[in-house]
């Protein structure tokens, strides 16, 4: 009798482990899906609330966050008249527990724009760990979208990542890991007053501290 409860016990443990997180759950459209979405030319999955119904307060809806942000084709900052719902979604997934596992995920299987959020993630939430996972990213010239305030812009994805001021002021290419790893955001001040280009380069944090700005915006945490 022992040796079956044992055996039940070991079955139902192993499912356990077996057993994906939500986040894991959640599949990229296939190119079948997004063509019958019918999008136009600059349209974007995570826009349309036929698709991606928008629901708040968002952190209480993360699937729907990281479905949009694993499918969406536009990197956006946080503002303008109004906070960019690619943005509102990522403070989402700032705010769940489980975070760091959620954006490392993103980085993983999301397109270009949410791997960019992943990346700015990763350097609030494990700073280390962002430097370690930076470097693959840096040769990549894919353009992306790119909504700066109520701008359209298209961008290298690199470009955003380490920005051309950042090479003529801060480090070169060749030393930029070896430059990161000594110099973490807690503990320089190379910035001083930020301004545009220091705002749209990942590595300077000005993109996290513009995303950062939502964090107390009432439709992020009100219905």
């Amino acid at each position: 009798m022992k040796k079956y409860l044992w055996l039940i016990l070991s079955v139902g443990l192993f499912q356990a482990c077996q057993q994906k997180p939500w986040y894991a759950e959640i599949e990229k459209f296939s190119p079948k899906e997004l063509q019958s979405f019918d999008l136009a030319e600059d349209d974007d999955v995570a826009y349309r609330s036929d698709i991606i119904p928008v629901k708040t307060p968002f952190n209480e809806h993360p699937e729907l966050a990281f479905k949009a942000l694993l499918n969406t084709k536009v990197f956006s900052d946080c503002c303008g008249p109004d906070p960019e719902v690619n943005a509102l979604y990522f403070q989402a997934l700032m705010n769940q527990p489980d975070r760091r596992e959620i954006f490392l995920d993103l980085l993983n299987r999301a397109n270009r724009p949410g791997r960019l959020y992943a990346l700015i993630a990763l350097s609030e939430i494990d700073y280390d760990l962002f430097v370690e996972k930076l470097e693959p990213h840096l040769s990549d010239t894919t353009e992306v979208t790119y909504f700066i305030t109520d701008l359209v812009e298209y961008e290298n994805f690199n470009h955003i990542l380490f920005s051309e001021w950042s090479r003529k002021n801060l480090a070169s290419e060749p030393d930029l890991m070896s430059w990161l790893a000594e110099n973490p955001l807690s503990a320089r001040d190379t910035l001083g007053e930020f301004n545009y280009y220091h705002k749209s380069d990942v590595i300077n944090g000005g993109l996290k501290n513009n995303l950062n700005t939502l964090k107390d915006y009432s439709k992020l945490y009100r219905k």
